[in-house]
Parts: C-alpha cells; structure tokens; sequence
C-alpha cells in the first residue's frame, strides 16, 4: 500500500475519499491512517468511510485479536462514516452481541454511541426487528436524525456480501443520493445478488454473481420504503 500510495503522490493525485474494508494486520491499520493523513491534509473535504470488518453473527474473525481490535477503534476514529454489521458495532462499543435482533430504541442507542467514537455518520446492517423485518439502520449525527430501511432477506449466505453492500452505498452517496436512499439502493442490489445466486447454486464460497445483473445498477428505485425512526 505505502507503494501504491507514493506513486499516487508522485502524480500529484486528488482524492475525493478514501474508503477501507477488511484489513489483514496492525501494521495495515498504520499504514491506512497515514494515508487518510495525508489524503486530509491535501484535500480537507476528502471522504473518509470506513466498513470495520471484523466479525459476523456473534463472533470475532480468527484474524482479528485484541490488539487488532484497539487498532481498529483508533482507524474508526478517523472516519466519517463506519458501516458495521451488528457483531462489529458490539465489537466497536464492547458490547455483549446476543443476536442480530434488538429493539429499535437499542437500535438508535447503538448508532449514536457509535458515532461518539468519532464518525459523523454510522450505519449498521442486517439488523432484525421484534417483528421479523430485515433492516438496516443508520444516523447522521450532525442532523440528529435516525433512519432504517426494510430490505428482502434471502436465507443464503456468501462471502463479500458486506463489501458490496457498503462499495454501493459509497457509489450511490457521492453521486448525489441521500444517507437512507442510499441505503436502501445498496440493499435492493445486494439482495437481487444474493437471490440471483442462489437461483444459478453458485457455490456460496465463491461469493455472489453479481456481475449478471450489474445493468440493475441503472434501475433505481422508485419508491422508496426507508422511515424515520
């Protein structure tokens, strides 16, 4: 990375953002906030996401330790937006996960003391609520405003899923479409992702098709089902 990145300076680029996913080591961790640093201090205005990959349905990655988990609270700091899956949110607030259903008063809870950590605006997935509907949640801090949108569920699970869920959130957000439009916009395509791959029995260690269906991406919703909360 520090490689790629000094060639990029050399060439005088300009970055509008900087977005990071799963992360492999410590030394990565040092390496990405140096980079927003230096991204920051040429561009002050520059977008900093980060998707803190560390975790699904209640447990910790076996990559991940505690040292990688304190590293990871600091890179967090360093964001503007943070899209966590409810295990990760817990991780990031050391906080018990029993399941991915919780209350929307612990829902609104949870996002706000996410955004304490740092991060004007935090978001989390694959939340369930007390009445079985699949949602994802997020808040913008600055605004004071709460929004969660329902989203199809489809009993298959594929690796990546959580990349190109936040990867599309990024696209649809910088090219104009609000906090919970876009939100909602990722999740529909993850969702016909998910469905398409099952369909085909695509091994779910391959991660889902979606490049059969990327013209989906020009079809955007025309009715949106996103709420305040």
């Amino acid at each position: 990375m520090e490689e790629y990145f000094s060639y990029w300076e050399k060439n005088d680029f300009w970055f509008d953002c900087v977005y990071s996913g799963f992360i492999g080591s410590e030394k990565q961790i040092n390496i990405i906030v140096d980079i927003i640093e230096k991204v920051k201090n040429k561009n002050n205005k520059a977008l900093i996401v980060i998707d803190p990959v560390m975790g699904d349905c209640g447990c910790t990655y076996a990559t991940y330790n505690s040292e990688m988990i304190t590293k990871m609270s600091q890179l967090v700091k360093k964001a503007d937006i943070i899209t966590p899956n409810l295990t990760e949110a817990c991780i990031l607030l050391g906080r018990k996960y029993y399941s991915d259903k919780i209350t929307l008063p612990q829902t609104k809870e949870y996002l706000k003391d996410l955004c304490s950590l740092g991060p004007k605006i935090s978001l989390i997935t694959g939340i369930i609520t007390a009445e079985e509907e699949h949602i994802n949640v997020c808040y913008d801090s600055e605004q004071d405003k709460y929004w969660l949108a329902p989203f199809s569920y489809i009993d298959k699970r594929y690796p990546g899923t959580g990349d190109l869920f936040t990867s599309l959130f990024l696209g649809y957000y910088m090219k104009g479409k609000s906090l919970p439009e876009a939100m909602e916009e990722a999740a529909r395509f993850v969702s016909l992702s998910v469905r398409i791959s099952s369909e085909a029995e695509a091994p779910s260690s391959e991660g889902v098709i979606f490049e059969k269906i990327m013209k989906e991406l020009y079809n955007e919703i025309s009715e949106y089902k996103y709420t305040s909360i």
